[in-house]
């Protein structure tokens, strides 16, 4: 499974609109919070809505997108629930200092969220965009994944970082991270057997065709390795589960 990297919903939206509560034209006040409903849709078979806290400020150069947003809650339609927080331990700051336009907010056309299966388990989480650098290469996440139990998304520290791939048949978690030319930071994380406790981690650093190779168990070294690159450039023959 790939990390998407669009920042628009995809996963079951309507296009059924609901009511939003807005200031009138003439009684707008910068910096005073007002709330904007999205439209429902459904996501992992609940009927849900996105609720913003906003504000609308002067914005000359482009008049249409004049909204900022404080907070944003996914709320169960049945039972107003809210399922979902993009405050939940995610600095989101650099999204919240855009502007939007109300449009997008009430018909779910862009958010700051990817909605998939991270891990592969047939339902739908969300992962919300916390940084990106080195001219979007490196992408950070923070995932919350969808528990079905108690039919809420909960953060998910394992599945939260750069560049996040979850491989099922290996049960194995990767990020990489780009450095400075031809640098990048690769992590595996080995999980135990139809589990998601962590058995062991293996971290590559690649520089050139230079490769550092380490094994720790309990983020203790186990295994070093120097070496370089094979006859393709690749190093994943390196990796215990290959």
């Amino acid at each position: 499974m790939k990390p998407i990297v669009a920042i628009i919903l995809f996963f079951h939206i309507t296009v059924t609109f609901s009511q939003s509560t807005y200031p009138k034209n003439d009684s707008v006040i910068a910096d005073s919070i007002y709330t904007i409903q999205g439209s429902k849709f459904s996501i992992n078979n609940l009927k849900c809505y996105w609720q913003y806290d906003v504000s609308t400020h002067p914005n000359p150069e482009n008049p249409g997108f004049n909204i900022q947003i404080h907070h944003q809650n996914l709320v169960r339609v049945l039972t107003g629930e809210i399922l979902f927080s993009t405050d939940n331990a995610v600095d989101n700051s650099n999204y919240y200092n855009l502007y939007h336009r109300s449009k997008s907010l009430k018909t779910a056309e862009e958010y700051n969220l990817i909605s998939s299966d991270i891990n592969n388990d047939s339902y739908c989480d969300y992962q919300v965009v916390t940084e990106r650098a080195a001219a979007g290469a490196n992408t950070s996440y923070a995932t919350f994944l969808y528990d079905p139990k108690i039919k809420r998304f909960k953060y998910s520290e394992l599945f939260s970082g750069a560049n996040v791939v979850y491989e099922s048949d290996k049960n194995r978690i990767s990020t990489f991270l780009k450095g400075s030319v031809l640098e990048y930071f690769f992590e595996y994380i080995n999980l135990k057997e139809a589990s998601d406790e962590i058995e062991f981690s293996e971290q590559i650093h690649q520089l050139g065709d230079s490769i550092t190779y380490k094994k720790l168990v309990n983020n203790q070294v186990v295994k070093l390795k120097k070496t370089v690159t094979d006859a393709s450039g690749n190093f994943h023959h390196l990796l215990e589960r290959n």
